[in-house]
């Protein structure tokens, strides 16, 4: 009886979760009201977390067809898109704060709006925490040895900080919006890839990493090309799970080999040269820096700028003589309005609030994210904030704001203003950038011309037959 008993009320258990995830969810009018109504209760942290994890399931299952469509990219692009819609619908857009869990098991302010990320972005005191670092410290496997604090993790206006990042673009001057005419600034295209696969990840993945190292520091990295696409699944798997044991066996050592290849590739150059001289001068180890530097050029650059460019063409492929269309029309706008829908980044990682803001709660009343809780950001929110770009959802060339884009952590326009991207104190109106938005852009620009081209002999070919 005892075990029978307890049968049932695991079925009965069983049965009204599901129940409840169909009621909460399948059903659209009830699971707004319902999900309403868990965020009413955000104080109350168990049911809130509750209700947001069953969401999050919901949409994930939601969102699967986009992952039999285009992959994870497209997977994780619905689901970043749908929990901002989710948020806007609760909360509002103007300013665009929302309650969200973040990653010190606490609740804190989410910024999906527009205002609200620039709020977070361009204030020079925010704080940022470590949460990112335990991630990616040397005992998870993912930095290499000698790695310390990453520039993600400083504080903005913090001297180190502002030392780190004027190194960086002070000594690499195809980070700069107008390059000098110098002999790697040319785009060069990887052996073995042509403009017809255009709907090969690698292919464009291969493209994008050959012309940010020969940028960078006039390296062939072609024999690396396999290992660098390696590196960025596997980079993706150590994130998520917050450990490179979740690679797999060997999976710590791999990441580590592709790094010191990429490494070894680099150092003779004179542009390693230049920039390691001038860590030493500033008192820092230029080997340390050197790494450190490659390690963010294969997260944001190569992974970043390859989502972008990848996830264009997975637009494009839907209509292709539509987009082509499109793209012939206005090359450079076709590029930002695909930054806009598809920025390379998710968002800005968690920082931590140098004093209180106000928020308005799903109930009408006024809240308050405290002075020292988490916030986070979501750039593909701000991009889609349908007070500053109207239809958001809908790709238009024709908008006259695409400089307002948040896609690399500052409105575009502000970025124009300042002689480079080292940010606050140098520029204060655009005070935390990414430090390779110029390059980052050419280099998408350059792979979207390049596969374009293939686009539009497919397109003729079909014509033909």
């Amino acid at each position: 009886m005892g075990l029978c008993g307890a049968c049932c009320r695991c079925t009965c258990f069983f049965i009204l979760s599901i129940v409840f995830v169909i009621v909460l969810f399948a059903i659209p009018p009830t699971g707004k009201v319902l999900t309403l109504e868990v965020h009413k209760r955000s104080d109350k942290y168990g049911l809130f977390m509750s209700g947001f994890m069953f969401r999050t399931f919901a949409i994930m299952g939601t969102c699967m067809p986009a992952m039999s469509q285009n992959g994870k990219a497209g997977w994780m692009s619905c689901l970043k898109n749908t929990v901002v819609e989710d948020l806007g619908e609760l909360y509002g857009w103007n300013p665009g704060f929302g309650v969200s869990p973040q990653n010190d098991k606490s609740l804190g302010a989410m910024a999906f709006g527009h205002a609200a990320y620039k709020q977070i972005t361009y204030d020079t005191e925010m704080g940022r925490s470590d949460i990112f670092l335990s991630k990616l410290d040397i005992t998870t496997g993912v930095m290499s040895p000698g790695m310390d604090k990453l520039l993600v993790n400083f504080k903005t206006g913090d001297s180190e900080w502002q030392k780190r990042r004027e190194l960086i673009v002070h000594n690499f001057p195809v980070l700069l919006q107008s390059p000098p005419s110098i002999p790697q600034a040319e785009i060069v295209v990887p052996a073995g890839v042509e403009p017809h696969m255009f709907l090969s990840e690698k292919a464009i993945r291969d493209f994008v990493g050959r012309n940010l190292f020969h940028q960078l520091f006039s390296a062939d990295v072609t024999e690396l090309l396999d290992d660098m696409f390696d590196y960025d699944g596997q980079m993706g798997t150590a994130l998520v799970s917050g450990s490179g044991a979740a690679t797999g066996p060997g999976g710590v050592e791999k990441l580590e080999r592709t790094r010191a290849a990429l490494y070894s590739k680099a150092v003779g150059s004179e542009a390693a040269k230049k920039f390691m001289s001038a860590a030493e001068k500033l008192g820092l180890n230029g080997e340390i820096r050197l790494r450190d530097f490659i390690w963010i050029v294969m997260f944001a650059g190569y992974g970043g700028t390859g989502y972008l460019t990848f996830e264009t063409f997975n637009m494009v492929k839907t209509d292709p003589a539509k987009f082509l269309k499109l793209y012939r029309k206005d090359p450079e706008a076709f590029v930002l309005e695909s930054a806009r829908l598809h920025p390379p980044v998710a968002g800005q990682n968690p920082s931590v609030l140098p004093r209180d803001i106000s928020y308005k709660g799903v109930d009408g009343k006024q809240g308050t994210f405290k002075k020292g809780s988490w916030a986070s950001l979501v750039t593909s929110g701000a991009n889609r904030d349908p007070n500053v770009f109207p239809d958001p959802d809908a790709f238009e060339i024709e908008r006259k704001n695409l400089d307002r884009i948040l896609t690399w952590n500052a409105e575009l326009g502000d970025i124009r203003k300042c002689n480079d991207t080292a940010g606050f104190p140098s520029c204060k109106e655009a005070p935390r950038p990414c430090p390779g938005t110029w390059l980052a852009l050419r280099v998408a620009k350059a792979a979207v011309a390049f596969f374009m081209d293939g686009v539009e002999k497919s397109l003729k070919s079909r014509a033909e037959l």
